[in-house]
């Protein structure tokens, strides 16, 4: 017999000085919400994959493992087309392995969370706010269907969130998860905003805000003595939300802003070619990208197709050792491009750990497979988790040599997000580890009656 859990709901009106009333909603089964949300409409998504390990206790995970490269070209006179996660990036991969790599590592520890299991579910979140939403819907759910304001698992065990990488994920994930006091930790959103504790309560990252990074760029820029510059910014609320902070610095340093225009990861062709059509009749030779990849990425296609040159782009944030870089055709495009990395900081005994994995030892590794047949250029046998593979292409062994791949960028020293992703899962464990301690002092633990809240309650800052 199917057993129906019943959660009641609390409305709670909060201000500057505190709760000023609880008010209890009505009282309904998790199922026949599950049964309401598939009478209405939804927005359609991809399929959804999570690469699991089940655990005493879980994290979950967001990491964009696939890309979004292409437009999408919206007409507004019919449904527009999908878009497609179908570029593996090998190094968002590696992320994934150093998220795995530290559970493993505390699961092999005395000393931190003795007697408890780490288990973990990792969501590829593909680039895409709406992926990256429902992750985090399903998490809080505890099922694979995500059901707003429920939970659906008697025995839940998620303690929190890790990601995501980009900040317009991490800011729409936070706004859901604050309102539950659900930690969340990303490891490269430096959106400024997201330390705003009003709006994400449980918001926590393991680097530092992008405040600094401007002035960084400014004072580029006047190395340089580039006085006369372009400006393009992200059309969402990475680039709503600073853009113009960002401007009046560039102004106030005394660099003239030649033209200030928006990118989007939804632009047309046309939008495009008229963006690069003001670009290329401007006297301005630099122009400054304060956006993110998956605005950056459709952008750069259509100025190389274009034949755009002549220009000196700077970089901002994570993009530029993103993998735009990856894609040949773009090189002539991007050659001269200018910016700042994260410095690259060793995890003790992780390079080991990359050059030691194989499908066999982690079948239920989703990425896997896909990570060996676009590094290796051959195709499984089986080809369930790898629809479009290329039939032509030779079959894997399974012998291949991992150890090839470090001069493709399959190392240690190319994974410069991964020490922020194992401090992350480090934090994250010790605020359940504190929480666990604090709990067994007073009235006892019980693993299966697990508050993420209260976690997110002993975490300091970061």
């Amino acid at each position: 017999m199917t057993q129906v859990y019943k959660y009641q709901l609390l409305a709670i009106s909060i201000t500057a000085v505190g709760i000023l009333s609880i008010m209890p909603l009505s009282e309904f089964s998790c199922w026949s919400a599950i049964a309401t949300a598939e009478s209405v409409c939804k927005l359609p998504l991809d399929n959804l994959q999570v690469y699991e390990k089940d655990g005493d206790i879980l994290m979950g995970g967001l990491v964009p493992v696939h890309l979004r490269p292409d437009n999408i070209n919206v007409k507004f006179t019919k449904k527009p087309d999908s878009a497609k996660c179908d570029k593996f990036y090998t190094l968002r991969y590696q992320e994934v392995l150093a998220m795995v790599y530290a559970i493993n590592e505390i699961n092999n520890d005395p000393n931190l969370l003795p007697n408890v299991t780490l288990g973990f579910r990792i969501y590829d979140s593909c680039y895409k706010e709406s992926q990256a939403m429902e992750g985090s819907m399903r998490i809080l759910s505890g099922i694979q269907k995500a059901t707003p304001n429920y939970r659906c698992e008697s025995n839940y065990k998620i303690a929190g969130i890790i990601g995501d990488l980009q900040s317009s994920s991490s800011l729409a994930m936070a706004r859901i998860l604050g309102l539950y006091r659900f930690p969340q930790i990303a490891y490269a959103s430096a959106l400024s905003d997201l330390r705003d504790k009003v709006q994400f309560p449980s918001f926590l990252r393991t680097v530092q805000s992008d405040q600094l990074a401007p002035i960084c760029i400014i004072k580029l820029m006047l190395h340089f003595g580039w006085t006369w510059i372009g400006l393009l910014v992200s059309d969402n609320d990475f680039g709503l939300y600073s853009s113009e902070l960002v401007r009046k610095q560039i102004e106030a340093a005394g660099i003239c802003v030649a033209f200030f225009m928006k990118l989007s990861a939804q632009h047309t062709r046309d939008q495009t070619l008229s963006i690069l059509q003001v670009i290329r009749k401007s006297s301005a030779n630099v122009v400054y990208f304060y956006c993110s990849m998956p605005e950056v990425i459709p952008f750069i296609r259509v100025a190389t197709e274009q034949k755009l040159s002549g220009k000196v782009w700077v970089a901002h944030g994570s993009w530029m050792s993103s993998p735009i870089f990856s894609y040949k055709e773009f090189w002539k495009t991007l050659n001269g491009t200018i910016g700042f990395i994260f410095p690259s900081i060793r995890i003790p005994g992780f390079g080991n750990f990359l050059y030691s994995i194989h499908p066999s030892l982690y079948p239920e590794d989703i990425f896997m497979k896909s990570f060996w047949e676009t590094s290796f250029g051959c195709s499984w046998s089986n080809q369930s988790q790898n629809q479009s593979a290329n039939t032509s292409l030779p079959y894997c062994t399974g012998e291949e040599n991992l150890k090839t791949l470090a001069q493709k960028g399959y190392n240690e020293e190319s994974v410069r997000y991964a020490i922020l992703i194992y401090n992350a899962v480090y934090s994250l464990a010790h605020g359940i580890n504190d929480m666990i301690s604090v709990e067994s002092s007073s009235s006892g633990f019980n693993i299966t009656q697990l508050q993420p809240w209260k976690v997110s309650g002993l975490m300091g800052p970061m």
